[in-house]
This record gives C-alpha cells, structure tokens and sequence, in this order.
C-alpha cells in the first residue's frame, strides 16, 4: 500500500497520466501510512528542500533525507550526503559527507560512485588517485549517470587516470550531453568546434552550445555569445552576443563580463558606455580574471570611464601579466619601452615581449621583431627580426605583414624577392592596413613583383591616404598633380599634401609650400610659401632650407632681403646634401662648402616609416 500511495504522489507530481497537482503530492507523500516508507520520507524532504508546496526548509530537508538514509534508502544517504557536503540545514562536516556517499557507492549506486569519483579526484577524505577516480566514474557513467558520464569523458580529455583520447572523451559527453546534462552539452559543443574527436563543425558546435545555455549553463551561455559575436556557426549578431553575455554575466561568469565590457567599450550592440565598460571589467577584475585586468589597464590607460592614468595602467597589466595574460605581457613591454608609468628600460621591454611572444600573442611578436631590427633592448639580429615577423604575420598580423613584407621588398635580413613582398603586403591590405595599401601601391606604381599598373597604384594610395597615412596622401596628390594613373587635378593634389602637412609630414610640408609658391592647386601666395618653407626647413628638409635661403637671398614672400642670412640657410641645405644649395653657394661664394660630418641619423622607426611609400620618389618639384 505504501509503495502504491508513494507512486501516486509521484504521479501527481509529476503530472504522470493525471493532471499534475504538487500539492496532492505532498499531501501523499506526507500521510500517516507513508511516514515510515523511505521513498516517501526521502520524496517529501525533496519538497521540502525546493519549497514545493510546503515552506522551503533546508533543516526539514535534512532530518528526512537523514530518517530515510538510516532506513537504508540509498537516494536519500546522498541527497543527505550533500546537504552535509554543503552545510545545507546540518553543520557543515565533509567527512559524514563522505561516509554516506561512499556507502551508496558500496551499493554500486550511481551518484554515490560519482561522488566517491570526484573525493578521488580531489584527494579529499581520502588519498588522491587519478586511477580511482576514473574507476568509480566508469562504474557510474556505465549505468548510465550523466554526470558520472561527463566526469568521465573529462579525464579522457585530460589524460587524467586513464589513457587520453579525444574519441573516448567525445563517447562520454554525447552520453550524458543526449540526456540532457548542460555541462556536458558544453563540453561536447566545444569539442565540435575544436574538432577533437569529432568532425569539426560549428553547426553542431552551436546545437550543443544552445542546449546547454537554454538551460543556464553560463560557460555555454557564453560560448554561443562568441559564436554571434564572430558568426561562427550562425549569423552573425552583435546583439545575440551581447544578449547571451548578459545572461552569463548576470550569474557573475567573469569572462561573459570582460567580453561583455569589450561590447560596452567598442560600442557593438549596445551603446558605447565606457563607464559601463569600466564596471564590467572591474567585476571580472574582482574574481582575477586576468584579461578583464589587463583591459582595466586600458581604460586606466585611455581614460575610458576612469581618469586617465599611466601608473593605474602600469599596476593592471603588471597584475594581469604575472598571471600569464599574453596581451598585459605585451602592454607592460610598451610602458617599458615608452617609459610610461614606469622607468624606461628597453631590456624590460624586451623580456615582456619575449614572454608574450612565446605564448604566440602576434603583436608582441611582430614587436619584439622589431626590437631585433632596431636592436632595442637586444642585440640587433635581423635573423631574429624576420623569425619573430614571420611569426606574427603568419597569424595575420597586418603591422608584421607589412614589416616582412619591406624586408622582402628591400632584402633586408633576406634575400630581396618582390613578389613574396606584394604577397604579404596584399595580405595586410585585405585587413585595411594603410602602410601596406601605400607599399602595395608603390610595388604596382614601379612594376615591382607585379605588372605596373599606375591605375592600381593610384586606387591603393586612395585608400592609404584615405585611412590617414601621410606617404600615400603625398603620393596620390603627386599623381593628382601629374595625371598618373587618374585624371589630372591640381586642387585634389593641394588637398592631400595639406593632409599630410597637418600631420608634419616632410614631404607635405615642403609640397604644400611648393604648391603656394607656384600656384599649383591653389591661389598664388608667397607669404604661405614661405610659412610652410619655414616649417619644413625646421624639420630637416633640404630642399625647403634651399627655398628658404632664395627666398631670403631674393626678398620674396614677405622675407628681409639678407643674403648673409641666405648662405646661412644655403649652408645648412647643402650639408644635407642639396644640389641646388651648393651651387648657390659656388655662386655666392665663389666655393663649395666644406664637406661637414654626417648629419645624425633618425630613429630607426621614423626612418623605416619615412622609406615606406613614396621615399623613393622625388618631391614634386625637383
């Protein structure tokens, strides 16, 4: 009778061939004849437990799951087992806990073997082994216990107890995942994704992920918020992703709110709140998760929801760097390299790039490449700049495309090869890049590794110019000025040196000078020519030194006739290699100069940057 009645309850509550109705169940479960039954008693501390019709109590929870367990009922003896586990109604005491899961076990019951599993696996209560742990998960996950399942499936995984194999492991997760268990939902979507022991397939990947997350399974939630985000497996959608990383955030995952504060930050399917940006970060900061720290270090950094700091930054990414984050590595080398908030100190620079590097962060990479070429912190190696270059481009790294590419361009560090040059320029232009659509565009300007097509140089330099590099916006405005490759337009041209110029670009300062000197593109005014002459000159530029110094000599642009203060300027043109000053001089002086020491060269940076795009072409007017 009792067992009858206990299975009426059930189907009450259940809803199991009857209208569901819990308060019948608990009504039955709770009768006369049922309160010595185990099954019943054990039944009735679970509503208890979940407030189901009765005032949730944890404490009348326990003393039921306790009275069916001393009845040799085994579900209760775990269901008390984790209530002693997790101090739920009952003081806290690991060792009960294990004492009644282990005695489940001993009756070959699943979740008792799992739990037993999982003290193995810890070494709590008893000594750790791998190999008994995954014995006890096996007996588990083999009567078809989901959990047990999934445990299973991970120390495959892993390795962990048991010979690792991505198949095993796969087996396992679709076992518990086709059962409806969301950890191992997960685990098997991203083995999907990953393509470990299964075909790669981010469909699938997706499937497994939603099943997961529609269960709240916050890593799941997260994991198919990166899948909107990168429309991987769906369509993309900044604000799917942004709604799945809400959820997960909301149960305080701390990498749902880093990815969510980067969608604050960057303004992607919300509106761009740095403030908001800036609390997300911080709560995943609080649980030490090491890229929201290094993105705090940013904001500290930038001034983005928090007043602009060096030495707030410096302290993030040092923080997040020590805890192996590969992009605080990197940040922590550039303010040791740049001196900001800390000391200078090239050698600190390089060691944080190298250890970022090593974990295959690409920008650190193509940075410590570049400290090699320039022998920054490092003894110059070239063979080690290409080696670091090469690494970083061949993750699709623009900035080292575009650096490996000029070495090829020019044969530096390697032997010169112009079409390994346009391949990784080309690379870099797909990713909008504008120093290389300004390479790329002078290769198919002179014929370089590709048909010269000065149409196709002018279309690159467009874009170059347009993305705000000074070289291309000169060199379009000098094929604006000629006619190549477009129609001629002397306005457009004016207009794309004066970009340049207002970014104190040498070639157009001294161009837009030029263009006011001879009228090109704009009204005559030898007033303004001089102006940006003197600008120019101020800089280094010989040529405008040598304009300068006949403006001087001749009285022009508004300038005191002074031909002492000419010869000045001619001398000063002449020693950076002007021709034209020269002569003036033999004409003035009757000699040439004395030949003075090599000026000093620039920066190894401003000299590569300088040479790239139209350093090889003479400015407009020679």
């Amino acid at each position: 009778f009792a067992a009858a009645t206990c299975s009426l309850g059930t189907c009450y509550e259940y809803g199991k061939g009857v209208e569901a109705d819990k308060a019948k169940a608990v009504k039955l479960y709770g009768a006369a004849p049922l309160r010595n039954y185990p099954p019943a008693v054990c039944r009735l501390g679970l509503c208890y437990e979940n407030g189901q019709e009765v005032e949730q109590s944890w404490q009348r929870a326990a003393e039921l799951y306790l009275q069916a367990a001393q009845a040799d009922y085994v579900p209760a003896m775990c269901n008390y087992a984790w209530c002693c586990e997790f101090g739920q109604g009952v003081e806290k005491n690991i060792t009960e806990a294990f004492r009644w899961f282990n005695i489940a076990a001993e009756r070959n019951y699943p979740r008792g073997l799992c739990r037993v599993g999982l003290f193995y696996e810890e070494g709590d209560q008893v000594e750790q082994s791998w190999e008994k742990a995954v014995d006890y998960y096996r007996r588990s996950a083999e009567q078809g216990y989901a959990p047990g399942q999934c445990n299973l499936g991970w120390c495959c995984e892993a390795g962990k107890g048991t010979e690792q194999s991505w198949e095993e492991a796969v087996k396992w997760y679709r076992a518990a995942a086709e059962q409806g268990y969301p950890r191992a939902q997960c685990n098997l979507g991203w083995c999907c994704e990953a393509g470990k022991g299964t075909a790669q397939s981010w469909e699938e990947a997706v499937k497994w992920y939603w099943a997961a997350a529609d269960q709240g399974y916050v890593r799941a939630q997260c994991n198919l918020g990166w899948c909107y985000e990168a429309g991987k497996g769906v369509e993309q959608s900044w604000e799917k992703a942004v709604e799945w990383y809400q959820k997960a955030a909301q149960q305080n995952y701390p990498r749902a709110q880093c990815n969510l504060g980067w969608c604050y930050e960057r303004g992607k399917g919300v509106k761009q709140d740095y403030n908001e940006a800036f609390r997300l970060y911080s709560a995943a900061a609080e649980q030490d998760y090491a890229p929201a720290i290094c993105n705090l270090g940013v904001c500290h950094e930038m001034g983005w929801g928090t007043p602009q700091s060096w030495e707030e930054a410096t302290k993030c990414y040092r923080k997040s760097a020590e805890m192996g984050d590969e992009a605080a590595q990197c940040n922590l080398g550039w303010c040791y390299e740049a001196g900001k908030g800390v000391p200078e100190d090239k050698a600190q620079a390089v060691e944080w790039y190298r250890k970022s590097a090593e974990q295959g962060y690409p920008r650190a990479q193509c940075n410590l490449g570049y400290c090699y070429e320039a022998g920054i912190g490092v003894e110059k190696s070239m063979t080690e700049a290409i080696f670091w270059y090469t690494k970083a481009a061949e993750q699709g790294n623009a900035r080292a495309q575009t650096n490996l590419a000029y070495c090829y361009d020019e044969g530096v560090g390697v032997e010169q090869d112009y079409e390994k040059a346009v391949h990784w320029y080309s690379l870099a232009v797909e990713q909008n890049y504008a120093r290389a659509q300004c390479n790329l565009g002078y290769c198919y300007e002179m014929g370089h590794g590709v048909k010269k097509d000065l149409q196709e140089a002018a279309r690159l330099y467009v874009l170059g110019a347009d993305n705000g590099d000074p070289v291309s916006q000169c060199n379009i405005a000098w094929f604006y000025l000629n006619g190549l490759g477009v129609q001629k337009d002397p306005v457009r041209a004016f207009e794309y040196f004066q970009k340049a110029a207002q970014q104190n670009n040498l070639r157009g300062l001294y161009n837009v000078g030029l263009c006011y000197d001879q009228g090109d593109g704009v009204h005559k005014d030898r007033v303004k020519a001089l102006e940006w002459y003197r600008k120019a000159a101020a800089m280094g530029h010989a040529d405008a030194m040598f304009r300068v110094g006949s403006f001087t000599e001749h009285g022009l642009g508004g300038a005191v006739q002074d031909v002492a203060k000419a010869i000045e300027w001619y001398q000063r043109a002449a020693q950076k290699g002007s021709e034209e000053a020269k002569q003036a001089l033999e004409r003035l002086n009757g000699a040439a100069p004395q030949t003075p020491p090599a000026p000093p060269q620039p920066p190894a940076e401003e000299a590569k940057e300088e040479k790239k795009g139209g350093f090889f072409k003479k400015f407009f007017g020679k």
